[in-house]
């Protein structure tokens, strides 16, 4: 808006100028003509450079929420002699009376939730919305942690695991989830960023995921 009132002001001026010379008879027709034009190239430029500075300020504006955002504290405390996470699990993953409220919220969004998944098993979660779906998922994750009650994960509370080594074992795609401007290949391997973007690895996945050898997966 501001951008647009400024331009809008600088060509009225321009031409009430030209008007108040024409009046006078210091300028002819033609020099008329030529700074009519002159005006319109320059109104285009003044609006592109004026749009410029606009989200110049703009993006200054999200730069400082950015590293704002890298000076927040994380609220989770790392363990001071983590266990290790198992890589196969044995009696699975149990919510034990889990409660969690939001820093912000008003109320409890899982209220003594106790659940029990055994290895194997396939489990989906059905609720309306704000009913704790994708909360208890992001307990799981140790993005937050229980206010009440505890996760296991045979056996183990997932606040005695080191953070970076449980997350290494989760895969999740949230409802927000963001799509990113890469190649297929390149999607698959943010899955472990620890092997090369070449990795045999990547294609091994992509088979896995399509059943069977395909031109598709080798064209990754």
């Amino acid at each position: 808006m501001i951008t647009e009132a400024s331009s809008t002001i600088a060509i009225f001026g321009s031409f009430a100028f030209i008007a108040y010379r024409t009046l006078l008879g210091t300028i002819t027709l033609g020099d008329r003509v030529m700074y009519y034009m002159a005006f319109q190239r320059a109104q285009g430029f003044l609006q592109e450079m004026l749009r410029g500075l606009s989200g110049l300020y703009e993006d200054t504006l999200l730069v400082s929420d950015f590293y704002e955002f890298l000076d927040v504290k994380a609220d989770i405390v790392e363990p001071p002699h983590p266990k290790p996470v198992p890589r196969s699990l044995q009696s699975g993953i149990v919510l034990d009376h889990v409660s969690f409220k939001y820093p912000t919220g008003s109320r409890p969004v899982l209220d003594e939730i106790s659940l029990s998944i055994r290895p194997g098993e396939h489990i989906t979660l059905v609720g309306e919305n704000g009913s704790g779906k994708t909360t208890l998922v992001k307990l799981l994750c140790r993005l937050y942690d229980p206010n009440d009650g505890r996760i296991t994960l045979d056996g183990v509370d997932l606040r005695e695991f080191k953070t970076t080594a449980l997350r290494h074992q989760i895969s999740v795609v949230f409802q927000d989830y963001a799509q990113y401007q890469l190649t297929a290949r390149e999607n698959i391997w943010l899955g472990n960023i620890e092997h090369s973007p070449d990795h045999e690895q990547i294609i091994t996945a992509a088979l896995r995921r399509r059943r069977g050898d395909t031109p598709f997966a080798r064209r990754l």
